[in-house]
């Protein structure tokens, strides 16, 4: 099995290693954080074409529905994990949060929250997303699934 964020898992491999070893007690400078999300955001947007921003009206009420879904079920399960360990339900938010590593590990880092904890639990997020979004994927064209346009 391929997995096709390798190299984002690999760095945060070596950033989970020094942050559970202490070895190297490596930081980044704010000032390459800041830049490198800017820099991110200007490559992510630069890939928007007319087409795909004339499209946009049309599936954003879906695209709202299923945000307001999905932050629903996390909350819902931050709130009934946070009653059973003793991990704050703000932590857990990030933890859960279906969103970007960087972001909910700045974030974390931002509020003064348990970075290796988020890190850990989006980490395990990825890799389940990795490891069956392409057997999902499969089984879901083999039942019929899939539509031609």
């Amino acid at each position: 099995m391929a997995l096709k964020t390798a190299y984002i898992i690999g760095a945060i491999f070596v950033s989970l290693i020094d942050t559970i070893t202490g070895l190297l007690h490596a930081t980044v400078p704010n000032v390459f954080i800041i830049a490198s999300q800017i820099v991110l955001g200007l490559a992510i947007g630069s890939r928007f074409r007319r087409q795909d921003i004339a499209r946009l009206p049309r599936i954003a009420f879906v695209g709202l529905l299923v945000s307001l879904l999905t932050s629903i079920v996390t909350l819902a399960s931050v709130l009934v994990i946070s009653l059973m360990i003793e991990i704050d339900v703000y932590t857990l938010a990030l933890a859960g949060a279906p969103a970007g590593i960087a972001e909910m590990v700045l974030t974390a880092s931002a509020l003064g929250l348990s970075v290796p904890l988020v890190a850990c639990f989006q980490l395990t997020r990825i890799f389940v997303v990795n490891a069956f979004a392409a057997p999902i994927a499969a089984v879901w064209e083999r039942l019929g699934g899939r539509r031609e346009t």
